[in-house]
């Protein structure tokens, strides 16, 4: 049986909206008379005093909270406590929403409007829960008066085989290799290094086609992103097998340029490309994705990541989508820093996301914009978030075969 305890320990600060500024000043006007008739000059100056008022209005600070993910032992046997600390913006406090999960099972999802700091304060409180389970997962958001939101997320596991059970684990990343078929068929290249090669027909798949492409072009300086795009077709003969490109055999190609390989197949659809440009001359598909990162930078191969909508950017909600130009040229310019065909990477679009079988939650709530959240294929999000909130792109046996890869 769970147990639950929120104590708070409260100290405060002070924030100030609003400065004055008085300012105040000599001007000196100077007026001048003289006389025709003799030679005597008199000069008056008068002395004026102002005051000027200027009033500066700074911008409201934000609310915050911060979990402290490693819990402290109690006194009571059989239970632990999560620290957590509140601070209150410029604005009141409206609510405090705690949502956990134990061993991968919700919890609890509790509403707090009692015991929140003033403006300008903070509060430090304790989550004190039942010790005896091995995995716990506590989300907390803030919301003030005028619907500014924070939130944070902990993840805290215990080790059973340990001495002591309050120590974390670390999940190391995992990734999966597809080992593609080797053919003995190659592309065939023209005289001129900037000519794109002749493709047979339904020789070779992908994975060979790009790395060809790859090897034979970066050496002549010619940097492509590459992709591939299965094409439904009754020629069940030719599945999996590339027929042909969006270039023919000698066209021109030059640095940056976007290149697509057909793939014969039972089902239409355009893949995340495999290879991107990195040039500065990189272009796309005229598309739009979304970016999804995991804000304790865990990789995006590791059981526990978890991806949200626009993390790490500058405006993550108000500019959360972002053009394949910029995408293909990663690292950006150093804007973003990211190379989204590293498997080390915090990061991936919504579309590469849906192609490992990742899992999408959905969510809509007053603390914040649309919630959209992905997860790891072997990670329960069904049981975590429930099962009518959550979608996959991939059949239930695509995901199997994953898990047992």
């Amino acid at each position: 049986m769970k147990r639950i305890l929120i104590f708070a320990i409260f100290f405060s600060g002070c924030t100030s909206a609003v400065n004055e500024i008085n300012q105040e000043y000599d001007s000196s006007l100077e007026v001048a008379t003289s006389t025709v008739a003799t030679t005597t000059t008199t000069t008056t100056i008068i002395k004026t005093s102002l005051t000027t008022t200027t009033t500066s209005t700074l911008p409201d600070a934000m609310p915050t909270v911060l979990i402290t993910c490693e819990p402290l032992a109690s006194d009571e046997e059989g239970v632990i406590t999560f620290k957590f600390e509140v601070t209150t913006g410029t604005n009141e406090l409206v609510v405090l929403n705690i949502v956990s999960w134990f061993d991968s099972s919700r919890t609890d999802d509790l509403f707090i409007s009692d015991g929140l700091p003033s403006p300008g304060s903070s509060n430090e409180f304790g989550y004190t829960v039942d010790a005896s389970f091995s995995q716990y997962e506590i989300e907390m958001v803030v919301m003030d008066s005028k619907d500014n939101f924070a939130n944070d997320y902990c993840l805290y596991e215990q080790n059973p085989n340990a001495s002591n059970p309050s120590t974390t684990t670390t999940t190391s990343p995992s990734t999966t290799t597809t080992v593609p078929v080797t053919t003995s068929y190659s592309l065939k290249f023209g005289d001129q290094i900037n000519q794109f090669p002749e493709i047979p027909y339904c020789k070779m798949q992908y994975e060979e086609v790009e790395k060809q492409l790859k090897d034979y072009f970066l050496a002549n300086n010619i940097r492509l992103t590459i992709r591939e795009y299965r094409v439904e077709t009754s020629n069940t003969d030719c599945y999996g097998l590339v027929s042909g490109s969006n270039y023919s055999y000698l066209d021109e190609i030059s640095d940056g340029k976007f290149v697509e390989i057909t793939v014969e197949s039972n089902s239409t659809q355009r893949r995340f490309p495999s290879t991107i440009a990195y040039s500065p001359n990189a272009i796309g598909n005229d598309e739009f994705f979304d970016l999804f990162c995991d804000l304790s930078n865990d990789y995006v191969s590791d059981k526990y990541w978890m991806g949200e909508l626009g993390t790490g950017l500058i405006s993550p909600y108000d500019e959360r989508k972002y053009r394949d130009s910029l995408l293909y040229t990663s690292p950006n310019y150093g804007i973003l820093d990211i190379d989204l065909t590293d498997p080390f990477t915090n990061c991936a679009t919504d579309m590469r996301l849906d192609e490992m079988c990742y899992w999408r939650f959905e969510s809509f709530s007053i603390f914040q914009p649309d919630l959209v959240i992905y997860r790891h294929y072997d990670f329960p999000a069904e049981q975590h978030y429930g099962s009518e909130n959550v979608t996959n792109a991939c059949s239930d046996k695509e995901i199997e075969n994953l898990k047992n890869s």
